[in-house]
């Protein structure tokens, strides 16, 4: 019998990681001193993002044209990571453009999923102690972009059983639980 629950490894950074990194970039607009120069967010929204989600490719972010200069207030805006389209979270600090963000859905590495996965029931079904040789199907898509409570399903071979595990995204940080579905 497989265990319930099993934990995935946070992915270092992101959660209050990414937003702080974020939360120093001064954006005031020079020429109009009641908007936000929001060409800059997208500019170190699309560069934070780069580093954090390499080797994976970020493309396109996107903001709106005019945000207000206005204290606590949120806009959105939005890049593509390996083709699949994040929205991202940003809000004001400031009256003067100091803005920190945060993406709305956790992107998950389907490589990374299925190496732990494979990892964590290798030692469940080992054998005299030698791992068992297991096999995990995630899909094709190298990421997904999975908003809290969301969830998909891979498929298992573990020795001679087949199942399907559950995983079902916690938080937009990337934290994930492993269950086994019928």
């Amino acid at each position: 019998m497989v265990p319930r629950t099993r934990r995935r490894t946070p992915r270092p950074f992101l959660g209050s990681g990414l937003a702080l990194v974020a939360c120093l970039i001064g954006l005031a607009a020079c020429s109009h001193h009641d908007q936000l120069d929001t060409s800059k967010a997208q500019e170190q929204i699309g560069t934070k993002l780069e580093a954090y989600y390499r080797p994976s490719p970020v493309s396109g972010t996107r903001c709106p044209d005019r945000v207000p200069l206005a204290k606590g207030s949120t806009f959105h805006c939005s890049t593509r990571v390996q083709g699949q389209t994040v929205g991202i979270v940003v809000t004001q600090l400031d009256d003067t453009g100091r803005v920190s963000f945060e993406p709305a859905a956790a992107v998950i590495l389907v490589d990374k999923t299925v190496s732990d996965l494979r990892a964590r029931l290798a030692t469940l079904y080992s054998q005299d102690g030698t791992p068992s040789p297991v096999s995990v199907d995630c899909g094709s898509d190298p990421v997904r972009v999975i908003s809290p409570h969301g969830s998909f399903t891979c498929a298992v071979t573990a020795g001679t059983q087949r199942f399907r595990e559950q995983v079902t995204v916690e938080d937009v940080a990337g934290h994930v639980a492993y269950r086994p579905v019928s």
